[in-house]
């Protein structure tokens, strides 16, 4: 069609009245049955309209007024049906465009002469917009078009079109949002100031359909300022949700206009609290980094640093405000910086933030560098950190060429450096991390060796300070001055590494053939013993091998002995590509010998009868395809062309929804078209072509939920949830998703009819459920403008409140967290006081289960309005519903005090709480006693478990109590006092008491988080006891106090410690922290077995953290590696300053070496990967330490 419509466009057959030939193109547009073009046709189509009707009419507007509001097409004697009303609506306003009264921009935006007929058009397109079509969007972008090049709007009819746009934002369709809001920027300016108050009430933030940057712009600095505390807790509210968190951004930036000291005093107490304790992982950690810091910094630079180095908030947080100091450069060149094992990768992005190529390189960095270096335990190095280290190696390298065009003075600070990283990629080469030596020397060599476009940095380079490959003044000088270490010094030492690490390594195998390709990296007759080797051992390691090497092979100078070993191969292939006696280790080895015959293809090297390999390979594949082979396999079609994917898409869903519609349709059918449906609608790539289906399939889904098979139910219960999470997005935190029920009543009117004939049925049915579920699932939002949708919203809260009424079951459940979620929060208090009425006067008439629903109507919505702005901006809500709450609660005690204690009492004073302790009474305990755990003060907490009949109550719920009390200190509810008030009260009680392992265990991890704070008050008789627990919580307790222990005690303790490592892998941890707490009043006798223990534990994955911490503490050292800390630990003078003795020593050093004979690291599996087990340390690194730290190691080892 597109090339049938611009054929005529190039050579119209003829002009004026009487062009048939244009007249019949417009038949053949308007009989069209397609619901869309692509959008290159509708553009041709559009214009090839344009063109005939100005041809035709000139810029009588009249004839397409006609054309768009008829149903049918008639042109002078020429009449036809229009088939699809809006796409033949699309084409002809997408192609107003080229008319003369928008065609150009340079047109008078004054244009009275089109006044009318322009906001004809604008109302016209308003009145016509449907959000679940994609011709609308050509009606968006004309109405967009239309406003941006003529001045003809009035203050109403643009708070008509930001209404307007306020729904079509809620169109899933792309690009319907972005076009909503740019519209309604441009609507706003010739709205009334007075009439724009609506939209800047902050609660409603953001607004629908308009930009909050917008909105932003609109209050007044004074406004900001007797609101600010209003607006920072809105800002924490949009910032907990990636969806709201950029308008979040808008709204904080509007706070920056006060000077730093107000913002120290207004603003920061209020962000205080929230920043103290965050999850780095979060949406609200994400929203700080993304735009609290970056604003902030903008705003008040060195201030904002200074000050924030100081106040106690998470290291991350802190560390990446001094990231973005750094890349602003208001940061100190010689700035120390914090950090521990979790934030190295932050850390290396601060080194490498250079922002200007004339900063030199500061020493602390390139220390802070090697020391990251130095202490890492990976393998191999993220791809975040390889980008921070290419940056900082870019930058020193590019600053050392511009330095030595001027001279040479720097070049020993330079050498210097390089010569580090040498000597730390040739250690690395010798242990089990050379893929980050490789990874470096890589990054370093391709930084001095290539040209200006190899390097990475944070600025632009001018024209003058480009060079090329081989130029860089420091790479020429090392070479000119011999110091060059590089070449074959460096490839003897990185070859070895590849060949004793059996060539599976990538990183390597890049290393070796970009840097060292000038030299033998590999052989016919290497590339042969490997392939031997693995050949009959199916597994993806040693595919990586094959193919590590034939890269390598075949990347050197072709040879005669390279092309007879691909004949050789070839000969082997063809005879293993044979379908007869298939087998695993036979399909292996041909994938082996096709990726050899690959790179030699690629290489350009000659492949005879390379057509038979392919032919004999494609009925291999046919043949396992054919066979049993098939269930092994793991593959993906090829992706379908978009031209069959809607036809096949609509006749897929007609024939599963008749499927359902069907009677006769047997239960298994059933559920399977519901799992297919589910299927198509949780694809995202489908979400355009499905919306159509919606609609029917909600109805469908819930008219299913009546059949009794279970089976059916649940696939029906899988698709109701692919359904809400389609229309209302993922869920944001517990209560919240995106979009409401309210937006899918816009999207699809008739919904509305159909779920008022759901709930308003009489008497309910299992359909209801379903229903139901879609009001439950979503939280209406207060909008800006008074949609009529509200008003269904109330029809639907008066069956609901019935529902609650009227049903005990399960029905007045769901129909409670139905009405909640469409209740607004600033409606809340006043529910509460319809509530108290009702309660108060037919109390004697409503049945107890109905007084249970409106119990969990009742904390439901307080829960929600608790969460909610409305809270934290104004007290008076809050205590209108404890008022009502009070009335109801007064009221109860009076005429039913069985139904006051079920009623919650959140609200109930403290005092009465515990004047009405009773331990004995469950309903107490569970009601109250995590409520005083939350809220009580430290001297309340201490007598309740000081009580004895504290100590009675189930196991789960003491350890309940505790896991509240580790919340609180998590949240700084606590001071120092506090925290060894209540540490005291529990440390008393476990050691008095006779408890289980597993509940003294918890005991023990609560105050060992709290540790630095206990402080003893009572006396306590220790004494040895065979639970590990018992004694770890003896030897808290002699870490707190003064007390004179013979040796045999402390021997005892390890002894039981001992017996414990080899039974119970989880209590690794805590004896080892247990005893990094206690170190010190262990005598000297002990001294082996703890360092036998360290040892031990350190080797593993799940504890070397508290070994490293131990180390730390028996050496007096701090490290921040692992590999560190026993290099130093194991070296001969450290162990004899610590053992004291050189017999005791030698003992240590034997059973070192007892423990280095066992079983390696990694367990051999013949499944596809190999299993790496829990041995975190290499035993090849302890081997190395004790070899150069210990003259006496081989001479122990023979004697072992």
């Amino acid at each position: 069609m597109k090339n049938i419509l611009e054929s005529w466009l190039v050579h119209p057959s003829s002009n004026g009245a009487d062009n048939h030939e244009g007249i019949s193109n417009l038949i053949y547009l308007a009989g069209i049955i397609q619901n869309h073009l692509d959008p290159l046709e509708l553009e041709v189509a559009s214009k090839l309209c344009s063109s005939i009707y100005i041809d035709l009419f000139k810029n009588d507007f009249t004839v397409l007024k006609t054309l768009l509001t008829s149903k049918h097409l008639k042109i002078n004697s020429y009449t036809c049906n229009i088939r699809k009303q809006s796409l033949w609506r699309a084409i002809w306003l997408n192609g107003l465009k080229n008319f003369q009264i928008l065609s150009s921009k340079s047109v008078n935006r004054e244009v009275s002469e089109y006044l009318e007929i322009l906001l004809w058009f604008i109302q016209f397109i308003l009145d016509n917009i449907d959000i679940t079509d994609l011709n609308s969007l050509y009606l968006l972008r004309t109405l967009h078009l239309i406003l941006n090049r003529t001045d003809c709007l009035s203050s109403p009819i643009s708070l008509q079109i930001i209404n307007c746009m306020s729904r079509v934002a809620i169109s899933p369709l792309i690009g319907f949002r972005q076009l909503a809001e740019n519209i309604s920027t441009i609507a706003m300016r010739y709205v009334e100031p007075t009439k724009l108050n609506i939209i800047c009430d902050i609660s409603l933030l953001p607004i629908r359909g308009i930009k909050t940057e917008d909105v932003v712009e609109l209050l007044t600095d004074d406004f900001v300022k007797w609101n600010t505390k209003n607006i920072i807790q809105k800002v924490l509210l949009m910032f907990s949700t990636n969806i709201e968190s950029k308008d979040g951004g808008f709204l904080y930036e509007k706070l920056l206009i006060c000077t730093f000291e107000e913002w120290i005093t207004d603003v920061w107490p209020l962000l205080f609290p929230k920043l103290q304790k965050i999850e780095s992982e979060g949406e609200f950690f994400q929203s700080l980094r993304k735009y609290w810091i970056p604003l902030t910094v903008d705003a008040y630079k060195t201030d904002f640093y200074a000050f924030m180095k100081e106040e106690p908030i998470d290291l991350q947080l802190k560390l990446y405000i001094t990231l973005e100091s750094k890349k602003k450069g208001y940061l100190c060149e010689d700035e120390n910086y914090t950090f521990n094992q979790d934030t190295l990768d932050i850390v290396l992005k601060i080194v490498s933030a250079y922002r200007k190529k004339s900063i030199r390189p500061q020493s602390c960095d390139i220390n802070l560098l090697m020391n990251l270096l130095y202490s890492n335990l990976k393998i191999y190095l993220e791809d975040d950190e390889v980008e921070s280290i290419k940056k900082f190696f870019s930058h020193i390298v590019f600053y050392a060429h511009s330095s030595l065009k001027k001279n040479d003075e720097e070049f020993c600070f330079f050498q210097d450096f390089i010569q580090r990283v040498h000597k730390y990629c040739c250690e690395c080469f010798k242990t089990d991390f050379f893929q980050v030596g490789a990874q470096i020397l890589h990054l370093l060599l391709t930084a001095l060796k290539g040209s200006h476009k190899d390097l990475k940095l944070n600025y632009k380079l001018e024209r003058r300070d480009y060079y090329e490959n081989g130029e860089n003044l420091l790479f020429v000088e090392l070479k000119n001055k011999k110091l060059w270490k590089f070449d074959l010094e460096m490839f003897l030492v990185v070859h070895s590494c590849f060949l004793s690490t059996e060539c599976w390594s990538l990183i390597l195998t890049d290393l070796l053939n970009k840097h060292y390709n000038n030299f033998p990296v590999m052989d016919v007759k290497t590339l042969t013993n490997v392939l031997n080797k693995v050949e009959n051992f199916p597994n993806l390691q040693n595919t990586e091998k094959i193919i590590n090497c034939s890269n390598l092979l075949f990347g050197q100078i072709k040879s005669n002995e390279m092309i007879q070993f691909v004949e050789n191969i070839r000969n082997v292939l063809l005879q293993t590509l044979s379908t007869e006696n298939i087998n695993e280790k036979k399909l292996f080895k041909s994938v082996l010998y096709l990726e050899i015959l690959t790179f030699a293809k690629r290489r350009e090297l000659n492949i005879k009868n390379i057509q038979e390999i392919a032919v004999k390979s494609l009925q291999l594949i046919n043949y396992i395809l054919d066979n049993e082979y098939i269930r092994n396999l793991d593959y993906r079609s090829t992706k379908v062309a978009e031209t069959f994917i809607t036809p096949l898409l609509h006749w897929t869903m007609n024939h599963l929804l008749n499927v359902l519609s069907n009677p006769e349709t047997e239960d298994l059918s059933l559920a399977s078209s519901l799992h297919t449906i589910e299927l198509l609608i949780s694809d995202n790539r489908l979400q355009y072509q499905t919306l159509q289906y919606i609609p029917v399939i909600i109805i469908k889904c819930i008219e299913l939920f009546k059949c009794s098979n279970w089976v059916v139910r649940n696939a029906d219960l899988q698709l109701s949830k692919s359904l809400i999470e389609r229309i209302y997005g993922v869920s944001m935190n517990n209560v919240c998703r995106p979009k409401s029920i309210a937006d899918m009543f816009i999207l699809y009117p008739h919904l509305a009819t159909y779920f008022f004939k759901i709930i308003s049925a009489e008497p309910l049915d299992e359909r209801s459920v379903i229903a139901l579920q879609f009001f439950s699932e979503s939280q209406i939002k207060e909008t800006a403008f008074g949609d009529s949708i509200l008003e269904i919203v109330e029809c639907f809260q008066v069956f609901l409140v019935h529902i609650i009424k009227s049903y005990q079951n399960h029905y007045g459940k769901l129909a409670v967290k139905a009405l909640v979620s469409l209740c607004l929060a600033r409606d809340i208090p006043n529910i509460f006081l319809d509530i108290e009425s009702y309660i108060l006067t037919n109390f004697m008439a409503i049945p107890k289960n109905i007084l249970a629903n409106i119990y969990l109507l009742m904390q439901d919505l307080y829960e929600k309005y608790k969460m909610s702005y409305q809270h934290y901006s104004s007290t008076k809500g809050i205590a209108k519903i404890h008022c009502s709450w009070n009335n109801i609660v007064t009221f109860l005690r009076q005429v039913d005090s069985n139904i006051y204690d079920f009623l919650l009492m959140k609200i109930k004073p403290m005092k009465t709480i515990l004047k009405e302790e009773n331990f004995e009474n469950s309903l107490w305990i569970h009601n109250n006693l995590p409520f005083l755990m939350l809220n009580a003060n430290s001297i309340i907490i201490c007598e309740l478990i000081e009580n004895k009949q504290f100590h009675q109550l189930p196991e789960f719920f003491q350890i309940k109590m505790l896991s509240i009390l580790v919340q609180r200190f998590e949240q700084n509810h606590f001071t120092n006092d506090d925290l060894a008030c209540i540490t005291n009260s529990i440390l008393k009680r476990s050691l008095s008491t006779n408890y289980s392992e597993h509940l003294s265990m918890s005991f023990f991890n609560f105050l060992l988080i709290l540790h630095k704070n206990i402080a003893i008050k009572f006396k306590h008789q220790v004494c040895f006891s065979k639970h590990v627990y018992k004694n770890m919580l003896n030897l808290l307790y002699v870490s707190n106090t003064v007390l004179d222990l013979p040796v045999s005690y402390f021997e005892s303790i390890i002894q039981n410690f001992k017996n414990n490592i080899s039974i119970n892998d989880e209590i690794h941890k805590d004896i080892l922290s247990i005893l990094n707490i206690t170190y010190t009043k262990f005598p000297k006798e002990c001294r082996l077995d703890i360092c036998k223990i360290v040892f031990y534990l350190s080797l593993l994955k799940s504890s070397y953290i508290e070994s490293l911490n131990l180390i730390c503490t028996i050496v007096n050292r701090k490290y921040f590696s692992i590999l560190d800390a026993l290099n130093d630990f194991l070296s001969i003078n450290t162990l004899l300053e610590i053992l004291e003795n050189k017999t005791i020593v030698h003992t240590f050093l034997k059973y070192i070496s007892m423990i280095l004979d066992r079983n390696e690291q990694l367990t051999y599996d013949e499944e596809f990967y190999n299993v790496e087990s829990e041995v975190l340390v290499p035993k090849k690194f302890v081997k190395t330490i004790l070899k150069y730290n210990c003259c006496c190691y081989k001479t122990i080892n023979k004697n072992v």
